[in-house]
Order: C-alpha cells, then structure tokens, then sequence
C-alpha cells in the first residue's frame, strides 16, 4: 500500500514520463530514485524529510539500496553529504553528533574504540576543514586497527579530561584538540584549524597550553607552544593549576 503522505507524489523520468514515487521504506520500489526530479502536483518538490518518515539520521548506499540511487538523491539535492558515502536529508540541521555519526558509519569496529582527534576532531567539533582521512588516536590497552585509506591511526595516551563522547563516538576536547594541531601539523595548516577552533565557545588556550606541558621536554611541545602564543591564545606559564607533572611520550 502507498504511503498517505506520498500517495500524490510523482517523479519526472528521463524519458519525461511521470512515475507513481512508493516510500523508500519498501524495498521493492527504490527504483524511481534513480530518476530526475522528485515533485508533487502543483506544489513545491518534497524534503527528504517529507519524502521517507522515520529514516535513519544518516543514511549510506546500502539504505538505499544501491549507489546510484545514493548518488542521484545526492546530486538533486535531497541528501548532504556528510562524510565519504554517508549523508543525511538536505533540510537537517548539521551538527557535531551527525558528523560524528556519519564518520563513525565508514569506521571498522576496531577503529570505532579509538579517538577521533587532529584535524578530524577539528571538523566534528566546527564543521570547518573536513579532512580527507580520520586521524584516530589509540590509548594504551586498545588495539591499533589495520590500516585503511581512509584513516590513519596513531598510538597516544590521553586523560580523561581530554576526551568527550559526540554521538557514537570519543573525539578529544577542545583543549586536547587544539594541543594536538599545535603540535603535530604543518604550520600552515595548523594556523587555520586553531583560527577556527579559537572562536568555539569552549576554547581555552590556557587549557591547550596546559595540556602541552603534560608532555613537557618531548618533541613538537615547544613549537606548539610558540605556535599557540604567537595566535595570543594562552595565557598559561608554568606553575598553573591546570599543569601536570610530565609523562613518557607516546605520541608518533
């Protein structure tokens, strides 16, 4: 039985004959996705939304199922791609735990115990500089996934101060984050994600610094501490509450 709310609605075919649109929700009739446009008569086009109540928060190509019915409601309009091959309805808000979701969907199970951090935690946080891989970051005790295309693992510790749970997912805080940009990405690109991080509401370069000194007298600590000054983003000098005695590094 059609869907009620979807009874009306049509789709303009390539060959320009208008086909009878079935809810997404039935698997057997997926194929009128693969056509131009989805419309109702003499009305605006329907919203993702509109057009398939109940859909997951973000969906991929097996949702739908196949790709170039992914791809063709990608390019009409009706999904935002959010990550590689995930999306969510064009007429959802983006925010922090979507991105989370979307990125936590191309993820293996063994990469999913990570924590999201770099310049991939930068875009979970902002939605700024999406990055082409996730950078993963592994504590001690969880095993390194293998390596993939998509991202790139690298063994750390972290407290637990320095992480936050954002939809699926573990990403560094804010502190934590701008630290890791400071310190192990090129300047260049360092100056533009911590610009960006710099204007998040819980951006504290005094925090930032602080956890840099966690790592005092080991590689890259210096440089991000001057990088973090010379962007007038902290304040901290030694003796703050906020310091730590040092740790042996594991970062690489």
């Amino acid at each position: 039985m059609v869907h009620n709310r979807v009874a009306r609605a049509t789709v303009d075919s390539d060959r320009g004959a208008r086909v009878p649109l079935w809810p997404l929700s039935d698997p057997r009739h997926r194929a009128p996705f693969l056509s131009a446009r989805i419309v109702r008569e003499g009305q605006a086009p329907m919203t993702m939304t509109e057009l398939w109540p109940g859909a997951p928060r973000v969906v991929g190509p097996a949702d739908l199922g196949a790709a170039a019915a992914f791809t063709a409601l990608v390019t009409q309009g009706y999904l935002r791609e959010i990550w590689n091959g995930r999306a969510v309805a064009s007429d959802v808000p983006v925010t922090p735990a979507i991105r989370a979701d979307a990125l936590f969907g191309s993820l293996s199970t063994a990469a999913r115990r990570c924590v999201i951090g770099r310049a991939s935690a930068v875009w979970i946080h902002t939605g700024a500089h999406r990055p082409r891989r996730a950078d993963l970051l592994v504590p001690a005790g969880v095993r390194i996934p293998a390596p993939e295309v998509g991202h790139m693992a690298h063994e750390t510790r972290l407290d637990p101060d320095e992480w936050v749970t954002v939809g699926p997912i573990r990403v560094t805080s804010i502190c934590r984050t701008a630290a890791d940009v400071a310190r192990w990405l090129p300047l260049a690109q360092a100056a533009a994600l911590l610009a960006t991080l710099a204007d998040h509401p819980h951006f504290d370069g005094a925090c930032a610094a602080a956890v840099l000194a966690r790592e005092h007298g080991h590689r890259g600590v210096r440089h991000a501490l001057t990088v973090l000054e010379s962007m007038g983003a902290t304040a901290a000098q030694a003796g703050s509450p906020a310091m730590r005695a040092p740790r042996d590094p594991v970062m690489r």
